[in-house]
């Protein structure tokens, strides 16, 4: 089973039919230190490199021989937890585990056999076995396939929000080819995951661009993570449209959900979505050609001194100067860099300004975290566009009460965000 590779019409058709494939296998096979299609499943390098012989042992009659194990730093691989240099710097034999493509490949097909450099190693959502290694196999915390089969056993859906955030995250870690290969690359997650859920409507019908239309308000509250793996650059020439900038799969390289965004219990959502209107090359759960969506949330107007220099470092926090006093501030963080040329300017007090829109979101039970985000306004066609995202509480928030207040009573405004 393969994809025609430089045929867009076959890519279009089968990429969209991983679920069904993987889903369905009794097994996957795998070799993860091949580097291309000819590498094959064996390696020269086990016998020699995974164990040595020490002795025998001798007891009751019963001669048994005891060996020495190498130990290898797998998890880091198989766990997919770590950041995207350090798989990279120990990744020399596990390549494959570092492509997004995979990722979704891993984690719907119910059993895996990975042959590496050293050993063979078996996954199912009960556990991990390790030829070379006789451990429990239920013993491993950080198995990211235990943690899926939870979300799929996961009856109520409000309880999903941290497990699915964290498959984001990790997925964002990976590496990939074609930007517009993102939402197709986590197709096959989405449909599996929202088949299990009990929804109000259709799987299809929930799922927007790689957010959930029900968890909107906490799906929207991504951020960048700084990536050495990435420049300025990366960010400041958009080579082909990818998805709509309130989707994580809109930046290139990795994003994260905050402290405050996670440990908020019980949030409340401060925003609605009235009408979408966004096209397809096909299949939903797939690449988006465009488009935007109508939503309704408390919204205000809020100055930012802008600088002298064009680009800012990555996911860096910055600065919102609150309407009122001119005093008052409040920290979000960025998402491109280059906001200079994106964002129009001012010339206000003898200082350089530019407007933006603050977009209140979600607020947490208990009142004290509430989760917003930036939006500008497109010159060309006065829609809104996402340009970072924070939140606020007492902790972190030196003019938290004044901000909660702006956020409460401002006006429900009506935009259109793309």
């Amino acid at each position: 089973m393969c994809i025609i590779q430089g045929d867009e019409k076959d890519w279009k058709q089968e990429s969209m039919r991983m679920f069904q494939y993987y889903s369905n296998a009794y097994i996957t096979m795998a070799s993860t230190f091949s580097a291309d299609c000819y590498g094959g499943f064996f390696s020269e390098q086990h016998v020699k490199a995974t164990r040595l012989h020490l002795l025998d042992v001798k007891f009751r009659g019963t001669t048994q021989p005891v060996y020495a194990y190498r130990d290898f730093p797998q998890d880091y691989f198989l766990n997919l937890y770590e950041s995207r240099n350090v798989l990279s710097g120990l990744g020399s034999d596990f390549g494959l585990l570092l492509r997004a493509r995979i990722y979704q490949e891993r984690l719907v097909s119910p059993r895996l056999l990975f042959s590496t450099q050293k050993q063979q190693i078996f996954e199912c959502y009960h556990g991990r076995w390790y030829q070379e290694n006789n451990e429990d196999p239920k013993r491993d915390p950080g198995n990211h396939k235990q943690a899926y089969k939870a979300l799929l056993r996961t009856t109520s859906y409000e309880s999903t929000e941290e497990l699915w955030t964290n498959l984001v995250t990790a997925f964002g870690h990976l590496r990939i080819t074609y930007p517009t290969d993102k939402l197709p690359a986590i197709a096959a997650i989405a449909k599996q995951f929202l088949s299990t859920q009990k929804l109000p409507h259709s799987p299809a019908h929930e799922y927007l661009c790689g957010l959930r239309r029900t968890h909107l308000h906490v799906d929207l509250s991504w951020s960048v993570v700084k990536d050495p793996a990435l420049k300025t650059a990366d960010f400041c020439v958009v080579k082909s449209y990818t998805a709509p900038s309130w989707s994580w799969a809109s930046v290139p390289g990795q994003i994260g959900y905050g402290y405050n965004t996670l440990r908020g219990d019980g949030k409340v959502s401060t925003i609605s979505l009235t009408k979408e209107c966004l096209s397809f090359a096909g299949d939903r759960f797939g690449q988006v050609l465009g488009g935007y969506i109508i939503i309704e949330a408390p919204a205000f107007e809020c100055a930012w001194t802008s600088w002298t220099t064009a680009f800012l470092e990555i996911s860096h926090e910055r600065w919102l100067n609150l309407p009122g006093d001119g005093n008052s501030e409040v920290g979000f963080k960025l998402d491109y860099p280059n906001i200079h040329y994106l964002v129009e300017t001012h010339v206000e007090g003898g200082k350089a300004v530019k407007k933006l829109t603050v977009l209140h979101t979600w607020l947490s039970a208990d009142e004290q975290i509430l989760g917003f985000l930036v939006l500008y306004k497109d010159r060309s066609n006065g829609r809104y566009r996402r340009l970072g995202v924070g939140t606020a509480s007492p902790d972190r928030t030196a003019y938290w009460g004044r901000f909660k207040a702006l956020c409460q009573q401002a006006e429900r405004r009506t935009l259109e965000l793309e």
